[in-house]
């Protein structure tokens, strides 16, 4: 059955071309009165073929179908004319969605009525509706040819479900959640429901214990699939995370201020995932009743008390806080939020008093829980600062009350379709008197943009997959005007709207960037869904291009395989840069477009830039649920004058100029730069520096600030750039500049570096200063970089205060603790140093495809764990490593050791899981590689190396009235060239021709990812030390890579989440995050206390 639906609405899907533009004329910001449903709205969808499908509950309704009063119409927004259809059982608030095929579900209901809405009991002659009992039905909208039809599955449900919650799946299946049995105001501990199941069926349902707690306002459970895989659950006050796989509640704060929840029925609604926001889902509350647990009684004059106007939103992948937001002008129950192709929220429907629900009650109005029917819609714009969210300017009222049983709906031509209403138990017709009758009257509301001249985008793809290859969309130059850097692509899922909510709706924008032609035609080239079924299900959706807030006339798309079955993940192809092309030739555009993948795809070496392994790492540290320790936060990339603090003025200009198509023009500064070989030019260069620059320095400003006791930038760790070149793959060294940031507020800092190979920019850079201490472990001889040996140790004031610890291939655990631990031990009781920042490379671990060393994933971690006892403010940095499964598991481990959590073996289900096989461990086991690290050896070295730091003579006298030294302070990197005097350096561009083999590749495969807060430079000494300010919300950085820093706090520090990153974020722990990493790396504050 699903492979012939499937065929079937395929085909129709590919038969569907839209007109270039919509098809009418209406209003801007006013309703329309256009047509009929036949029945009235209590249930609608966007189906097929701009049809919309109509179900009502059984009643008397006008219509009839197969000589019975039809309960379900197919409406034609093209023609305003309706179809009348058979559904057979009573569908009286049922829940629906859409599966993976195509296929609509429609589930539950209640007994078979008559005449009144009186249950029909069988054997009795009086039977006009003749319908059939649906609470326990599952009916398929089934597509053949032109026309679609319901059919009942003969399968039913293991239980009846009358108001449940259908929750799409990323395999293309639903979970059924909740509802009670037989009907009643409100829900009761003998009707109750508790339980979940799947379509197709998983087996007998699963029992649910938070709707045992919720009562009695628990029907119609609000649900969102996160991007994580969990499942976010809203019911009566009550709030949790649901793991499906391991059946696992994880309880959140209560709902504050009022029930959002049928009866309250509030408006709900996903905002939009786009790559600005890392595709993080944030869900919005709005209105609904704070009527209290014991207050839900019919015999109460309910229609008398006013809707809640507040709102509050939760971003659970990153914060499990709730955030207030902007309250609405007026209270509302009932009303219901519809997503718009441009971004904002429309809310239309509703009433200021009352709740959801009819009755007989001797207080009721006509029979209807509510009054005062709000006409006037409003338009949530999350865009725009706090305060100024809501707006009613422009809008024109509705004429028609709009109260229970009333629903909405996207249209593909950017109209909103407005239907439904009916508080009663059976049809009221207009003559009975009533203030509410039945209403079957059809509106479309038509936004701002709707008269506007929309974009005609060619070579709209039939099908999306998750991941895969970008694919080009063209445009005229009448299109898109000057609006190259206003463009973008979103997928529109309009969802099953009934009772205020839209089951499934969800907006996401694809990622882009364009090349504009000398006549000002436009090619976008657009990625493919991000690589995650989590962010949007498979089945059909519109997709809109949208220039400047207009939006096109919609296609449909296929999204996902087409099967209900676990969705295909391909590798996501990286976008080209934007360009512009002009008389002079074609240039890189000035902002990008809206690319997060704008690194050039042509050179191999670029591999080891590609931000997966950060990626892999922050989803393990999302599914173990470290997200309960951590706070996640987005720090701004670091500008060209706080590069500056440590680089050359001219190095980083050239840097912020250098593009792959005008790379011809900088032949000789890539000579002078080191730019080049190992070190080549990429599209989104700068911008990779920037972040990576930015996010370790805001880390180091946060632990300054004292807002956190650990900082950690997984994607930091560049220690090979030097104040004036590149060196492999390492073009801005965020090791210093974080450094440097300390250094304003700490008096010694001690840097450690753990990477395979050795930190040679970073203990350049303080080579002559007491201020810092730099240990490195690595290994030494024909190695890149060729630096570290044992006997640089610093020259003039710095002088001992560079450590290095040579290694030889193949080093254990063992041997590396029995070395780790007595030299860090010692450094700290000699340099006394106030904090500390630590290079985690883990090119160090066993297996990596360019480290020779042999630790365990324990081994590794150990060092992290040691340094962390020693409870100084602690900067973790990430570095080298190239086997990314591996990469991933020991820095998701050790994010684990900074939170004090011990993760378990096992690999929680993720979105990379698959690449964890075949055992699916968190581990990273020693191999038997011979250690040619002898114990000998190791003790000679270790003896050298201890004497050496005992010479420091205890901790170096700080003046911290004086700002520490800055770049222009350092002496010349080509200033020592004696190679006899080991007091003296070899320039770095010369070691690097005689050791350096050809095809060395990079010694960081994604090194750098970042965002911090802009910072005036204080490049003289004697000046005063400027604090860096806290880092803003949502700040747009490269999409290029991400740099997350998650930060675990003290118990006395308040934590707060300011940042977009899908990840849920521990408690206590702050990180930032850049929107590019797609779920991806994590920064973090690590709280020490106990």
């Amino acid at each position: 059955m699903a492979s012939r639906a499937l065929t079937i609405v395929t085909l129709g899907l590919l038969q569907l071309a839209q007109a270039a533009q919509p098809s009418r004329k209406g209003t801007p910001g006013s309703f329309e009165i256009v047509g009929e449903s036949g029945v009235s709205a209590q249930q609608l969808f966007l189906g097929p073929k701009n049809k919309v499908y109509v179900i009502d509950k059984v009643e008397n309704n006008p219509v009839s179908v197969n000589g019975h009063p039809a309960w379900a119409t197919e409406y034609d927004v093209e023609t305003d004319k309706y179809r009348a259809m058979d559904i057979v059982t009573n569908t009286f608030c049922a829940g629906g969605n859409m599966l993976g095929d195509g296929r609509w579900i429609n589930i539950g209901g209640n007994q078979p009525v008559k005449s009144g809405g009186v249950t029909h009991v069988t054997g009795d002659p009086d039977d006009p509706y003749q319908n059939g009992d649906g609470g326990q039905s599952i009916r398929l909208m089934e597509c053949q040819g032109d026309g679609c039809e319901w059919t009942m599955d003969p399968v039913k449900m293991t239980t009846r479900r009358w108001y449940p919650t259908v929750e799409g799946l990323a395999d293309g299946s639903v979970m059924i959640i909740g509802g009670n049995q037989y009907g009643g105001f409100v829900n009761s501990e003998g009707n109750n429901n508790p339980t979940i199941e799947y379509y197709p069926s998983r087996g007998n349902p699963i029992g649910l214990p938070m709707l045992l707690r919720t009562l009695p306002a628990n029907l119609y459970t609000l649900t969102w699939l996160l991007p994580s895989g969990m499942v976010f659950m809203q019911t009566n006050l009550g709030t949790q995370l649901y793991d499906m796989d391991s059946n696992t509640e994880y309880p959140l704060a209560d709902m504050p201020h009022a029930v959002r929840t049928y009866p309250a029925s509030g408006a709900t609604t996903i905002l939009p995932l786009t790559p600005a926001n890392n595709w993080t889902a944030t869900i919005l509350f709005c209105g609904g009743s704070d009527l209290k647990p014991d207050q839900w009684r019919a015999s109460d004059p309910l229609v008398t008390y006013p809707a809640d106007a507040s709102c509050v939103s939760m971003t659970p992948d990153v914060s499990v806080d709730w955030k207030e937001e902007d309250t609405m002008p007026f209270g509302r129950s009932m009303g219901n939020f519809v997503n718009l192709p441009n971004g904002k929220l429309f809310l239309v429907n509703g009433a200021n008093t009352g709740v959801a629900g009819y009755g007989n009650e001797s207080w009721v109005v006509g029979q209807s829980y509510a009054d005062d029917p709000m006409y006037q819609p409003l338009i949530y714009d999350p865009e725009l600062p706090a305060g100024s969210r809501f707006t009613s300017k422009g809008l024109s009222p509705s004429t028609i009350p709009r109260m229970y049983h009333s629903a909405a709906t996207l249209l593909p031509d950017g109209s909103v379709f407005i239907s439904g209403s009916n508080p009663n138990a059976d049809f009221i017709g207009p003559d009975r008197g009533y203030k509410y009758p039945t209403e079957y009257r059809v509106e479309r509301f038509y936004p701002d943009y709707f008269n506007e001249h929309r974009p005609e985008p060619k070579g709209v793809p039939q099908t999306l997959t998750y991941g895969g290859n970008y694919f080009n969309l063209t445009m005229s130059a009448s299109d898109v005007g000057k609006n190259y850097d206003k463009m973008k692509v979103v997928i529109m899922r309009t969802g099953f709207s009934t009772h205020a909510m839209n089951m499934g709706q969800r907006m996401v924008e694809l990622d882009s960037s364009y090349s504009v032609a000398k006549d000002g035609s436009v090619t976008m080239h657009v990625s493919q869904m991000p690589p995650n079924a989590n962010i949007m299900t498979p089945g059909p959706a519109l997709m809109f291009v949208v220039v400047n807030g207009v939006p096109s006339v919609a296609d449909e798309v296929m999204l996902g395989s087409g099967k209900i079955e676990k969705q295909p993940v391909l590798p996501v192809q990286q976008l080209p840069t934007s360009t512009v092309e002009t008389s002079s030739g074609t240039q890189a555009a000035p902002t990008g477009g809206n690319s997060t993948n704008s690194t050039a795809n042509a050179d191999s070496r670029l591999a080891v830039m590609k931000p997966t392994r950060i990626r892999m790492c922050h989803s393990l540290v999302m599914n173990y649920g470290l997200y309960k320790k951590m706070e996640i936060f987005r720090a701004k990339p670091a500008n060209k004058r706080e590069m500056s603090q440590f680089h050359t003025d001219e190095y980083v200009e050239f840097l912020s100029k250098i593009t792959p198509p005008n790379m011809n023009n900088f032949v000789k500064e890539q000579l002078k730069y080191n730019v080049g070989d190992d070190c080549p030019v990429f599209d989104g260069l700068f911008e990779y520096c920037s972040i990576s620059a930015g996010g370790s320095m805001e880390g180091a400003a946060r632990l300054s600030r004292n807002k956190c006791d650990i900082a950690v930038n997984w994607a930091g760790g560049l220690h090979h750039a030097k104040k004036g070149e590149a060196s492999g793959f390492c073009y801005v060294n965020d090791i210093v500049l974080g450094i440097l940031e300390l250094l304003r507020y700490h008096k010694r800092v001690l840097y450690i570096d753990i990477d395979c190979h050795h930190g040679d920019g970073v203990e350049e850079a303080f080579y002559t200063t007491d201020r810092v201490m730099t240990v490195s472990f690595h290994k030494y001889g024909e190695y890149f970089p060729g630096t570290g040996e044992l006997r640089d140790l610093g020259i003039g004031k710095g002088k001992y205060y560079s450590c290095n610890f040579p290694l030889r291939d193949g080093i254990t655990d063992e041997s590396y603790k029995s070395v780790f631990e007595p030299v860090i031990t010692q450094v700290m009781q000699s340099y006394d140093p106030s904090a500390v920042v630590l290079q985690c490379g883990t090119d160090s671990l066993s297996g990596d495809k360019l480290g020779c060393l042999n630790l365990s994933m324990r081994g590794h971690a150990n060092c992290v764990k040691f340094v962390k006892s020693f409870g100084l403010p602690l900067l973790l940095l990430g570095g080298g490593g190239y086997t990314m499964r591996n990469v991933s598991r020991c820095w998701a481990y050790e994010t684990g050791l900074a939170a004090g959590v011990e993760l378990g073996s096992e690999i929680p289900v993720n979105e990379y899981y698959e690449y964890f096989g075949p055992d699916y461990k968190l581990d990273v086991r020693q191999s038997n590689m011979e250690d040619m690290n002898t114990r000998e050896y190791l003790e000679r070295i270790k003896g050298i190396v201890l004497e050496n730091v005992r010479k420091v003579g205890g901790p170096p006298s700080v003046q911290m009235t004086d700002i520490p030294r800055t770049a222009d302070d350092y002496t010349d990197d080509n200033a020592d060239e004696d190679m006899d005097d080991p007091n003296e350096r070899i320039p770095m561009r010369q070691r690097q021709k005689m050791i350096q083999p050809d095809m060395e590749l990079s010694d960081s495969e994604d090194e750098g990812e970042g965002g911090r807060r802009n910072h005036q430079s204080n490049k003289s000494a004697g000046k005063p030390t400027t604090s860096r300010k806290t880092p803003e919300i949502d700040i747009p950085t490269s999409d290029l890579i991400s740099a997350n820093s998650q930060a675990i706090r003290s118990p006395h520090t308040a934590t707060t989440a300011v940042s977009s990153e899908t990840v849920p974020s521990p408690a206590g722990v702050v990180a930032t995050a850049d929107a590019a990493e797609k779920n991806g790396a994590a920064a973090m504050d690590v709280d020490t206390a106990k």
